[in-house]
């Protein structure tokens, strides 16, 4: 735990006896000791008065105590939101503001053995994996829950020994939510049959922490050997070799906020044959590609030098250069300075045309070009190009227009042009 800890202070059972023992170790010039309150303006007077609790117990021990509120109903409604995520919103939000006011190193929080017992039921309850399963970390970045292996019958014994009182939320025992219910009629019919049982679900919880971890980390490690970014397109080769519980997470990984229905589709597809392009997913061969949503942006015009800046595909990077042509890499080109007059960064379009190299002027599309190269559908439309109007002269690893070709020992004016990948660095 860092030197300089924020308590979020609710004044109930479990955070009046972490207040107690943080405040001990405070005392004893261990720690630093800050708490926070936040005043829901949910349960009225009994509200105001856990309030006035907090500031009574803070300023008995010398504890700075730092305090926020909110008519949770009120923006519950302005928001479209339950109340319950709603209060946890913004009570969040309050305590990460006041980290930063206490100077604190981390939030500590007063959850404990029986509610990360309910919490990991909450979730296999809504279908939830591993990650689920595996309930609240102990540390979880700025996140510390000292008391999370620690039963509330003995919180509650502990501030009965102490002789310290603490309030009591009524709300709790009206079983109108999925956590009171389970708390106040699942889990005591639980315990009658299986004794200890919160400690076994936190047992399970831990073993599948661990689990997650590993699997993530070997997903993580996949996911920077195999997968390709360019151009808003991910390109995952020989997907189908890829274990599913691996290409579950790599798919989470690099489409953030995609739900179960999102992670199976793309698993359907990496075992099909060819997919053409379902919710942006594509099969080509054993190779599959997921087109993250973009709107296709407006093209942009070439500076003379600097980067240059197409939302959501790519960048570029422009610089004069010696005349020496790029042999081997697609992605960075020496051009014609000349051939680049009121040329721009955009992506491909209907009509688009290019002379390539060693053609004599002869024209050709560059659709048919992209098809000749067997170019991924996914990627044809968003292929970054250099154009000026409908004339294509670098398409970014396919190839340069004979108009915009530089001849080594030729004394003209180049420019070199480096495309970097928008959403997964350099491109690959």
């Amino acid at each position: 735990m860092g030197k300089r800890v924020l308590l979020a202070l609710s004044g109930g059972a479990d955070s009046a006896a972490l207040f107690c023992l943080l405040a001990r170790l405070h005392d004893e010039g261990k720690m630093i000791l800050s708490c926070a309150h936040f005043e829901h303006g949910i349960r009225g007077e009994e509200s105001i008065a856990d309030r006035d609790f907090v500031r009574m117990l803070a300023k008995e021990r010398n504890i700075p105590l730092i305090e926020g509120s909110a008519n949770i109903p009120e923006e519950a409604l302005k928001a479209g939101e339950g109340i319950e995520t709603c209060a946890r919103r913004m009570r969040h939000a309050f305590l990460r503001e006041a980290k930063k006011q206490a100077g604190a190193d981390v939030i500590a929080l007063a959850h404990h053995l029986n509610d990360q017992a309910e919490t990991v039921l909450m979730h296999m309850f809504r279908g939830g994996g591993l990650a689920g399963a595996g309930g609240m970390r102990m540390i979880d970045n700025e996140i510390v829950r000292p008391l999370l292996n620690t039963p509330k019958s003995e919180l509650i014994a502990y501030l009965e020994e102490l002789g310290q009182p603490w309030r009591e939320d009524a709300t709790n025992r009206i079983s109108d939510t999925p956590r009171n219910i389970l708390r106040n009629e699942v889990m005591p019919k639980v315990l009658t049959a299986y004794p200890g049982a919160e400690k076994a679900v936190a047992r399970f919880a831990s073993i599948a922490r661990d689990e997650d971890d590993f699997l993530n980390a070997i997903a993580l490690d996949t996911l920077n050997k195999r997968v390709c970014a360019y151009a808003g397109v991910y390109k995952i080769p020989d997907a189908d070799e890829i274990p599913t519980a691996v290409f579950r997470r790599i798919f989470r990984m690099l489409v953030p906020g995609a739900d179960y229905e999102d992670v199976e589709r793309a698993r359907e597809a990496k075992a099909a044959d060819n997919i053409k392009g379902t919710n942006g997913i594509f099969k080509q061969g054993s190779d599959l590609y997921i087109a993250l949503r973009i709107q296709t942006p407006e093209g942009v015009l070439l500076p003379e030098a600097g980067e240059c800046i197409l939302h959501g595909i790519c960048t570029a990077d422009i610089s004069p250069c010696d005349p020496v042509p790029v042999m081997n890499n697609g992605f960075t080109q020496v051009l014609n300075a000349d051939a680049l007059k009121g040329a721009c960064l955009r992506t491909r379009r209907d009509g688009d045309y290019m002379i390539p190299l060693g053609m004599n002027g002869r024209k050709k599309l560059l659709s048919d070009i992209l098809t000749d190269k067997k170019i991924p559908r996914p990627i044809k439309n968003r292929m970054p190009v250099i154009a000026v109007e409908s004339e294509i002269l670098w398409a970014a690893g396919v190839g340069i227009s004979d108009k915009a070709k530089v001849y080594e020992g030729v004394s003209a004016k180049r420019i070199q042009i480096r495309i970097n990948d928008k959403i997964g660095g350099d491109t690959k």
